[in-house]
C-alpha cells in the first residue's frame, strides 16, 4: 500500500509500491527537501513514471503532467525555486526516438564495427571502430515546442590494427570517417558545431569527438 497521497484519481491508480519507493529515491539523490516537499516532488516523479512506463502508444501521453506543487503562477514560482521542471514524457520519448534515428544512419557507415547510444564500459579492440552517441545537454527546442540535445558523437579506431602509414594513415581514416558522420547529421537536419581530437593522449586507441546539435521536432497535430 502507498504512503503517499495521489489526488490525481486517474493516475492513481497506477501509483504502486514499488513505483512510489523509485519516485522517492529519485527525489532523495537530488538533495535534501523538507518533509512536505520531498512527499509533493515524489507525487510528481511517481506520476511521471506512471505515464513512461503504462504507454500503449506515443498519443497516449499527455503533454504535461499536473504536479502536486501547486498551479498557476504561484506554483510554477515554487517549483523554479526548488530546481524542479516539468518532464514532458511523450518528448522524451521523441528525443530518443531521434537518438536511435542518428544510431542507426551512422551504424550503415562502412567499416564501423559498433554504433550504440552511451559509453559502455569494457570496449574492446573488437568494437574499433566505434561511434557512440553520448548525449552531454539537452534544452527547450526552437519552436517552442521542440527539444534540442547537445550529443558528443566519439569516434575512434585502434591504433594497433592500421596497416602501413602509421599514425598519419590512422588520421587520413578518421578525417574520412568524420566527413561521413558531419554529412549524415545534416541529412538528418541536425547541425555540427565542433570536432575535439584527443591530442594522441592514448596509446593504443585513436579517439575524436563531434559535437552536434541534434533537434527532436514534435510532429504537426
Amino acid at each position: 500500500m502507498t504512503t503517499l497521497a495521489y489526488p490525481d484519481a486517474y493516475l492513481a491508480r497506477h501509483c504502486t509500491d514499488e513505483r512510489e519507493a523509485r519516485a522517492l529515491e529519485a527525489v532523495d539523490e537530488l538533495g535534501t527537501f523538507a518533509a512536505g516537499w520531498r512527499d509533493r516532488l515524489a507525487v510528481l516523479q511517481c506520476y511521471i513514471i506512471v505515464c513512461l512506463e503504462c504507454q500503449a502508444e506515443a498519443e497516449d501521453l499527455p503533454q504535461r503532467v499536473r504536479p502536486a506543487v501547486g498551479h498557476g503562477a504561484r506554483g510554477h514560482a515554487r517549483r523554479r525555486r526548488l530546481g524542479v521542471r516539468l518532464l514532458d514524457p511523450a518528448g522524451a520519448r521523441l528525443m530518443l526516438a531521434v537518438l536511435e534515428a542518428a544510431k542507426a544512419s551512422l551504424a550503415a557507415i562502412p567499416d564501423v564495427a559498433s554504433c550504440r547510444i552511451g559509453l559502455e564500459q569494457g570496449i574492446t579492440a573488437a568494437d574499433y571502430p566505434l561511434i557512440r552517441l553520448v548525449p552531454s545537454r539537452i534544452t527547450p527546442g526552437r519552436p517552442y515546442s521542440n527539444r534540442t540535445v547537445e550529443c558528443q558523437i566519439m569516434f575512434g579506431m585502434d591504433i594497433t590494427a592500421a596497416e602501413a602509414g602509421g599514425l598519419e594513415a590512422v588520421y587520413s581514416a578518421l578525417f574520412g570517417l568524420e566527413a561521413e558522420i558531419i554529412a549524415r547529421l545534416r541529412s538528418l537536419g541536425h547541425r555540427y558545431i565542433e570536432t575535439v581530437t584527443d591530442e594522441d593522449r592514448l596509446d593504443t586507441y585513436k579517439l575524436m569527438s563531434i559535437r552536434a546539435e541534434l533537434v527532436a521536432a514534435n510532429p504537426p497535430a
